[in-house]
């Protein structure tokens, strides 16, 4: 049986237990929405409401929210209600389908699918974001600016109204004018999710991001982020310009997920370049992130840090590969530490064929250490330009990664990772188990 990370393990316990309180309390309900059912019905299986709005009013603490496949053209923006610590309100897919939220384009100039303020304690559970209609709305005002994602997390300039303990898993997020998911808030998890294709071209030099994240104890974890018109992944702090509230940026982890294919498409003729990850911050408290077991590949720079101040945290056991034709600044490379980007551990990681330097650490920065990584010679990949990253027998990353089982106990694809012997890279390499000889017979 494969172990999972420990961290893994524990968020799958606190989802596990959480989902379970919320089904078993004997006040809990469960409706259900039909893209050919009536707002004017019970909600029940049998007669289930027409939209997701009409079957939100009714939810309580513990209650789940059962959507049918289908498109549901409408917004959630506005009353959603919260769950408690012990009984999560959760908004799920009816099992084996898929629903839609795709609003219409109407002359309104909201372009979210999506908006969480002042709610917690939430589940949403196999549905899909797709703004492609909204991409017609007219240029944005000041109100929404750059800050209008698929799907925003908002707060009062002061944190207060901040959603927490929210959890979003087997999503997708596509087609937005903006960033896909955006936003702020505290004890959030992003788990098993695409987030692609969001971001118009325009004239608006810097990029529209996959995640464009301002919060504390975020996870995300086991997604596939490409084709953003921008970078993959920003956590940033206080980003005020961008209608983000300010504050610290703490205590994340993007781990076990693939970034893949970020370069900036836009109308203007300096265009900003595009990093499968970006930490940065603005204050003097800094930016806290693990990055590790991911793959980073095919974007203008791998990973990028940058902004005045201390870092912690580490970039360990990452795949990053490929990254080249950084336009503004950015040559290809796949770690750079930029603008008194420092105190970060970088270890563990396979730095290949990117078109600048493995790892860049300008005059500005210090305080970073930088071990067992395989920065140099062919890490014998199965096939890289497939997007098969697994380790061949005598690949120079077996064995030569240190011991990091005190962080975590498994690789990209929760294989274990034994502690006397890490390899590099996001996959431990699995050696074929012995196989009995066939000339054997029992007597």
């Amino acid at each position: 049986m494969k172990r999972s990370t420990r961290l893994t393990l524990i968020f799958s316990m606190i989802f596990t237990c959480t989902l379970q309180i919320g089904v078993l309390d004997a006040n809990s309900a469960v409706y259900y929405v039909s893209t050919a059912g009536n707002d004017n019905n019970a909600g029940t299986v049998a007669a289930p409401f027409r939209t997701i709005n009409r079957g939100k009013q009714v939810l309580k603490p513990g209650d789940t929210l059962y959507l049918h496949g289908g498109v549901y053209a409408e917004q959630l923006t506005s009353g959603i209600p919260s769950g408690t610590s012990s009984a999560y309100i959760t908004f799920a897919a009816y099992p084996g389908e898929t629903p839609i939220l795709r609003p219409s384009y109407v002359s309104g100039l909201d372009p979210r699918v999506l908006y969480l303020f002042n709610v917690s304690y939430l589940v949403f559970d196999g549905l899909t974001f797709d703004g492609i209609n909204k991409r017609q709305t007219p240029p944005l005002p000041p109100a929404y600016g750059t800050g209008a994602g698929v799907i925003k997390f908002d707060a009062n300039a002061d944190g207060s109204g901040q959603p927490h303990h929210i959890i979003m898993k087997n999503f997708e997020v596509l087609n937005g004018r903006e960033s896909g998911i955006l936003g702020w808030g505290n004890e959030i998890t992003f788990s098993h999710c695409k987030v692609h294709d969001n971001g118009m071209v325009d004239s608006y030099r810097s990029g529209r991001q996959g995640f464009y994240w301002n919060g504390n104890h975020t996870t995300i974890e086991f997604c596939d982020i490409y084709n953003n018109n921008g970078s993959g992944v920003i956590f940033w702090d206080a980003h005020t310009d961008d209608q983000m509230p300010g504050g610290n940026s703490c205590c994340n982890i993007l781990r076990n997920s693939i970034i893949r294919d970020h370069h900036m498409q836009t109308l203007n003729s300096n265009p900003d370049f595009s990093p499968g990850v970006m930490c940065a911050t603005n204050l003097s408290a800094g930016t806290s992130c693990d990055i590790y077991n991911n793959i980073i590949y095919n974007n203008d720079v791998g990973v990028y840090l940058t902004y005045n101040c201390c870092f912690s945290g580490g970039i360990y056991n990452n795949t990053i590969y490929n990254n080249r034709h950084g336009q503004v600044g950015g040559t290809g490379q796949g770690i750079w530490f930029a603008i008194y980007g420092r105190g970060m551990v970088v270890k563990n990681n396979i730095i290949y064929k990117n078109e600048g330097q493995p790892v860049q650490i300008d005059n500005q920065s210090g305080g970073t250490i930088v071990s067992n990584n395989l920065t140099s010679g062919d890490p014998l990949f199965v096939n890289a330009l497939a997007g098969n990253f697994h380790l061949m027998a005598g690949s120079p990353a077996i064995g030569a990664g240190t011991n990091l089982s005190s962080m975590f106990l498994s690789d990209f694809e929760l294989n274990p990772r034994p502690s006397c012997c890490y390899d590099v890279g996001a996959y431990q390499y699995i050696r074929a188990a012995p196989q009995a000889p066939s000339n054997l017979a029992v007597k």
